[in-house]
C-alpha cells in the first residue's frame, strides 16, 4: 500500500515524509545495524 506523504496528516515539510515513512526508515536502519551482529548491550557502558 503506498502512501502519499503529502496527503498524510503527519506531513513535514522539511523532511519531505511523514510520520510513518520516518518511523519506517527508522525501523529499517535499526534493524540493518542489529543485523550486523552487533548487540544493543555492548559498548554502552
Amino acid at each position: 500500500m503506498k502512501i502519499l506523504c503529502e496527503e498524510c496528516c503527519y506531513y513535514d515539510v522539511r523532511s519531505g515524509l511523514c510520520g510513518f515513512c520516518m518511523k519506517r526508515i527508522v525501523r529499517e536502519v535499526e534493524e540493518k545495524l542489529n543485523g550486523d551482529g552487533q548487540d544493543d548491550d555492548k559498548g554502552t557502558e
